[in-house]
């Protein structure tokens, strides 16, 4: 239920239109940038009503990474990267964001990609991994 509501609002979000981390180069790390200031001002109350848009755009994509990965696990691949034993969203959003900020010369690289990087070099899987089905 959690990712049809969460699949649902990024559908009517991406289809409201232009804005201003929307309209930009939407597949960069420039795009995810800009949105993951949106959601550091709105996090901080200080954001206008675009922040709060681009904010959602970040949410959104990053929680689909997120989910991504799950899905992975879950056919049978091992993890990109490990997490600590809950972990929440918002958490994920700082460790990309920080990312972002610390990295300004890889923002050009996509998206997805500086997800990925952000969260495997916060959350390393230990050499050892194993997935549940090996360890039976």
């Amino acid at each position: 239920m959690h990712k049809r509501i969460c699949g649902a609002v990024l559908t009517v979000l991406l289809l409201a239109g232009a804005t201003s981390a929307f309209a930009r180069d939407v597949q960069s790390g420039k795009w995810l940038y800009e949105a993951y200031k949106g959601w550091k001002e709105s996090q901080a109350g200080t954001g206008t009503r675009q922040n709060v848009l681009d904010s959602g755009y970040y949410m959104g994509y990053v929680t689909g990474i997120a989910d991504a990965q799950a899905m992975r696990i879950a056919a049978g691949a091992k993890p990109i990267w490990c997490e600590p034993k809950g972990a929440q969203y918002a958490q994920y959003f700082e460790v990309v964001g920080r990312y972002l900020e610390a990295h300004p010369e890889r923002r050009k690289r996509q998206r997805a990609a500086l997800v990925y990087e952000a969260l495997r070099q916060a959350w390393p899987c230990p050499m050892h991994y194993k997935r549940k089905s090996e360890s039976h």
